[in-house]
């Protein structure tokens, strides 16, 4: 496991460490899939395979309005159906695929700049 970026302050989520199977948000540990902004979590954001996943599963992350949607997906990269990545366009967001641990630092970075990102990050 590689530590990620260290938190020290209430300024809303940070990925601290994933590694495969774990994703690391400052003290708590999360074993399934979250969508994650820098003020808001949800826990078990989906329970279907990569395979699976349909537009209807990103609408909370639509609903968050972000910039950048940056999609982990997992520990290797694979890319979501492009029906998927055709709706987010229509709502003006952007979709970034890489594998969740690339997908981890990103984040981290991104939301330091200001951005408002929301990760959808399967384990």
């Amino acid at each position: 496991m590689s530590m990620l970026t260290r938190h020290t302050n209430d300024s809303g989520y940070v990925i601290s460490a994933y590694k495969n199977g774990e994703i690391h948000l400052m003290e708590e540990v999360y074993t399934s899939p979250v969508l994650i902004s820098a003020s808001e979590l949800a826990e078990n954001w989906t329970n279907k395979p990569l395979a699976q996943l349909c537009t209807e599963d990103f609408a909370l992350a639509v609903e968050w309005k972000p910039e950048i949607l940056i999609f982990g997906s997992g520990p290797e990269l694979k890319f979501p159906d492009f029906q998927i990545i055709r709706d987010l366009r229509e709502h003006r967001i952007s979709l970034e695929v890489m594998d969740t641990s690339a997908a981890a630092r990103t984040f981290n970075v991104l939301r330091s700049e200001g951005r408002h990102v929301v990760a959808a990050l399967l384990v």
